[in-house]
Parts: C-alpha cells; sequence; structure tokens
C-alpha cells in the first residue's frame, strides 16, 4: 500500500468513526439518527447509506461488539501517544 492510499484509508476510518459516535449518541437520547444527519455530511444519502449498511447492520454490530469486549480485556491500555511505555517511563525519571 502507497503512502497515499495509507493516508486515505486512515482519514476514511477516522470520519466512519466520528460518524458512529454520532449515532450512537443520537440512538442513546433516543433520536432517529436518520431523521437528522450530522452538520458536517454532504449528502443525506451517504448518511443513510452508513446507518443502513453499516451501523445497524448485524454482521457489523457483531463484530464491532466483539472488538469492544476484547479491547476491555487487555492487560494495558495505551493512551500515551507515539511513545512506548518505556519511553514514557524514562521521561517521568528525569
Amino acid at each position: 500500500m502507497n503512502i497515499i492510499d495509507s493516508h486515505c484509508s486512515n482519514r476514511y476510518k477516522n470520519y466512519r468513526s466520528s460518524m458512529h459516535g454520532y449515532y450512537k449518541d443520537m440512538v442513546k437520547n433516543g433520536e432517529d439518527p436518520r431523521a437528522r444527519p450530522p452538520s458536517n455530511m454532504r449528502s443525506t444519502e451517504d448518511w443513510e447509506w452508513l446507518c443502513n449498511n453499516i451501523f445497524s447492520n448485524p454482521q457489523w454490530l457483531n463484530r464491532s461488539n466483539a472488538s469492544v469486549r476484547n479491547r476491555g480485556k487487555l492487560p494495558h491500555v495505551h493512551r500515551g501517544g507515539s511513545k512506548s511505555f518505556i519511553a514514557h517511563r524514562t521521561q517521568e525519571r528525569d
């Protein structure tokens, strides 16, 4: 995969993640996500496609829920950015 493909893939993944967060917030508040697309969505057809084909797809939901459970089982959660645990530990000592 070249650099451009990798960059575009990451951008799409982050965009879809933010759209899924919006979708989950709407559902949690008892609203229909399809009735009010996000303001940064270019077309309502794209939003409806995401809602119908990804966010409410049973296969995708099963995989998403399994990933959430598996991440919860990890013994260490790394939230230190690009630095490793050892780099953070060394920085704390100094």
